[in-house]
């Protein structure tokens, strides 16, 4: 039986946190016009973002991912991030 390994690929992501979310929110306007939805209640941040599957929706802590094969933003918990992807530096070839 053949097997494979995943490519390696460079995408590029945010964590949402209290600091960065004007920033977070700007970052997905340039992907989707309709733009996010934002809602703090008291201290429960959510951003729910449009994409090709119908929405995802990101809480503190949580990183955007863009997936560049589909032009679309998905919503992952730091711990399925930290065990898919490191800290790199994108080539010429990729998005910086």
């Amino acid at each position: 039986m053949p097997f494979f390994e995943e490519k390696p690929r460079v995408i590029e992501a945010y964590q949402l946190r209290k600091d960065n979310i004007p920033e977070v929110i700007d970052w997905i306007k340039t992907f989707n016009h309709v733009g996010p939805v934002f809602r703090n209640v008291s201290t429960d941040v959510k951003i729910t973002i449009p994409n090709p599957l119908g929405r995802t929706t990101a809480s503190l802590g949580d990183w955007i991912v863009n997936d560049p094969n589909q032009s679309a933003l998905y919503a992952w918990k730091p711990d399925v991030f930290e065990t898919t992807y490191r800290p790199t530096t994108p080539t010429q070839d990729e998005p910086k």
